[in-house]
């Protein structure tokens, strides 16, 4: 789940996440409006216990009179 607010999409125009388990991509999606989001892919086949999961957000999002260096508002993660 993403929480994309208005200031942000409206400078970056679309934001991109990617989403890898144990350094393989397990999937990719685009946003273009502000809003709570939500994507699903199904789960990989795979051996029970600890897996790495790395999210890859584009482009960076610099706020205006901010400092930090920002990427997509991620809300929530899960498996089902």
């Amino acid at each position: 789940e993403v929480n994309i607010g208005p200031d942000y999409i409206a400078a970056v125009k679309q934001a991109e996440i990617e989403v890898f388990l144990n350094g393989r991509r397990f999937g990719k999606a685009q946003f273009t409006r502000a809003g709570w989001q939500q994507v699903t892919w199904p789960a990989p086949a795979g051996e029970p216990g600890p897996v790495t999961v790395e999210f890859h957000t584009r482009p960076e999002f610099r706020p205006k009179n901010d400092p930090r260096v920002l990427g997509l508002p991620i809300g929530g993660f899960g498996f089902k």
